[in-house]
């Protein structure tokens, strides 16, 4: 079993939604602790493999093909800043494996491991974007509620398959990524949409299904729609070999002394050390079932 982790979001959620903590010199370091008590709490579910994806934090391709993605974000303060290499040094100094290609999103990259990974996997994340690769072998699992969503699960939500929902997500306005929306398109609309037709030429080759207010409003906006598709289809920026990434991702090569050091010792955030203890014991020596 696979564990990916969208690092990013993770950081993202570690910053701005917990409580600020101090290091030993009074710096920042709550997107430290937090990151890294979700880290322990995932690793807690004792997969096989586990693997933390992040973000070049530079432009990328997106970035660069469409000047308004993600352009309504706002920047990120200098105190985040300043924490987000130390965590994924953290990470690399203990041994987790990480995985950073630049020019290329996280999603992307995650798509390349789980792609070529012959074996269960599950995606952390809470970008909806990544429910396209949902499948008979890849879950994908909401962070916040820890809730998992297969395929079947999926199909009652959306009514139609994972590897659709790349129309789906064309047709609306996605706030997050600052993607404009084919407008007068809803969440119900779209989802009666895709479940007729998968794709954008089944789509535009039998426009005249649909009612003619909406026929309208999507051809209006054929470009705007091609264009979406093209930013929320995910790339494949790694040729990853599934061997490489079983012996890079296994957790028996994190090094809970190291990472103990680190945050007890170097950041002061004493609560690591039972917690990781605890934690590396649970993972070598898992408690015995009781026989009765």
């Amino acid at each position: 079993m696979l564990y990916v982790l969208d690092g990013s979001g993770f950081l993202f959620r570690a910053y701005y939604s917990m409580p600020h903590i101090l290091d030993k010199t009074w710096n920042d370091a709550w997107a430290i602790f937090w990151f890294y008590r979700m880290i322990l709490k995932l690793l807690q579910d004792k997969p096989d493999h586990f693997i933390i994806v992040f973000d070049p934090w530079k432009k990328t391709k997106r970035m660069e093909e469409f000047k308004e993605y993600k352009a309504n974000r706002p920047k990120i303060d200098d105190s985040f800043k300043q924490q987000i290499p130390k965590i994924i040094d953290i990470a690399r100094q203990s041994w987790i494996n990480v995985e950073l290609i630049p020019e290329y999103e996280a999603d992307d990259v995650i798509w390349s491991i789980v792609n070529i990974y012959d074996k269960e996997s599950f995606v952390i994340s809470s970008d909806k974007d990544l429910k396209q690769l949902i499948s008979d072998k890849i879950k994908f699992i909401e962070p916040k509620t820890m809730e998992i969503t297969d395929e079947t699960k999926f199909k009652e939500e959306y009514w139609f398959d994972p590897k659709w929902i790349i129309l789906y997500l064309a047709l609306l306005w996605d706030s997050a990524d600052n993607i404009p929306w084919v407008k007068w398109i809803g969440k119900k609309t779209a989802q009666d949409i895709v479940s007729k037709f998968q794709t954008y030429d089944d789509l535009i080759e039998n426009i005249d299904q649909l009612k003619p207010k909406i026929q309208e409003k999507i051809l209006e906006n054929k470009d705007l729609l091609k264009k979406n598709i093209e930013l929320v289809t995910l790339l494949n920026p790694w040729d990853y070999k599934s061997a490489e990434i079983e012996k890079k991702s296994d957790i028996s090569n994190i090094n809970f002394r190291k990472l103990e050091n680190i945050l007890v010792w170097e950041y002061w955030l004493s609560s690591f050390a039972k917690l990781i203890s605890k934690l590396e014991k649970d993972l070598v020596q898992p408690t015995q079932q009781s026989l009765f």
